[in-house]
């Protein structure tokens, strides 16, 4: 059941892991919050979230998931959620505001992964291949895998919100009531049925070799 480390290199793989997994989710709250205060939303800033300290971001049950993965090969770890009151954007609507403050955590991870890929892809990394060449690779696969998961339209995932805009007002309206009621239990099940395992795999093999140029 458990997958332990066994050898040093294990170790050293599941401890970059780690690393890249806290500050691929600091980058993504931070984007939530940061897309929030541009937009005219002070609520995250009075929270102290406008900021790329970890700590700051990581949820204390979350968090321990995180270490979970370095010491048995998997398991789900996740950031404290960003708290905004649409009704202080003043750049925006609060329909369009909310979907660009929820798009900003999953886009962050996708540049982070993008560019962890170029640099990869153009020798960045020449002057010490072996550890940064390794680094870059893992830090890219953590936030292809932090992007693709989030665009999952299951509650409370950001693509459960990025998909409000595809249905008109009282649909989107009852939507969010519903996912209100069920909280995390549709993300559960998800994670019970092992989808993201089955999903998640081939769309990060994929897109990482069409970044790579492979």
């Amino acid at each position: 059941m458990f997958d332990l480390p066994t050898t040093r290199e294990d170790w050293v793989i599941r401890i970059m892991t780690l690393v890249s997994l806290i500050a691929s989710l600091t980058i993504h709250e931070f984007a939530h919050a940061k897309a929030a205060d541009y937009l005219g939303d002070d609520t995250p800033r009075r929270q102290g979230r406008v900021t790329l300290n970890p700590v700051a971001h990581l949820d204390p049950i979350g968090t321990i998931g995180l270490f979970v993965i370095v010491l048995a090969g998997f398991g789900f770890g996740w950031g404290k959620p960003v708290i905004t009151n649409p009704l202080n954007y003043s750049k925006a609507s609060m329909r369009v505001g909310s979907w660009w403050v929820t798009a900003a955590g999953p886009l962050s991870n996708l540049v982070v992964a993008i560019v962890c890929a170029l640099l990869i892809r153009f020798h960045a990394f020449d002057f010490d291949p072996t550890f940064t060449l390794r680094w870059a690779g893992i830090t890219m696969a953590v936030n292809l895998g932090l992007f693709f998961f989030n665009l999952l339209p299951v509650p409370p995932l950001d693509g459960s919100k990025l998909i409000l805009p595809l249905f008109n007002n009282r649909t989107a309206d009852h939507l969010q009531q519903q996912y209100m009621v069920w909280g995390i239990f549709p993300m559960l099940a998800l994670l019970m049925l092992r989808i993201p395992q089955m999903v998640l795999p081939p769309l990060i093999t994929g897109f990482a070799t069409f970044l790579l140029g492979y």
